[in-house]
């Protein structure tokens, strides 16, 4: 007796197309500090991040992956351009912001 594989659920036609994050024109900019030069650490970035899409940020330490994921999150404001998550702005923290789960943990010893 043959089986067939397990079925995925069909994916709308229209949520392919949804876009869940947009950055447009985003760059960050860290000012002058103790001597130093500001640092430009991003962009300027332009992305669309589509339902259904897998992503990924990889590069050598320093090139800006994490910058973007602070100024995607709302944890940090970009110097120029706008971010966007579901349509609607990101400024900051709050209820209708990205959730972020940081690599290491930082809050509590265990």
């Amino acid at each position: 007796m043959a089986t067939s594989a397990p079925r995925l659920a069909a994916v709308p036609s229209d949520a392919a197309h949804r876009i869940h994050a947009r950055l447009d024109g985003v760059t960050r900019v860290y000012p002058p500090r103790a001597g130093h030069g500001e640092v430009h650490a991003l962009g300027p970035l332009s992305l669309e991040l589509r339902a259904g899409e897998f992503f990924s940020v990889v590069g050598p330490s320093g090139c800006g992956k994490s910058t973007l994921l602070d100024v995607l999150s709302g944890l940090a404001a970009p110097s120029a351009g706008t971010v966007e998550f579901e349509g609607k702005p990101i400024r900051g923290e709050g209820p209708d912001g990205v959730g972020v789960v940081f690599q290491e943990d930082a809050s509590f010893p265990w």
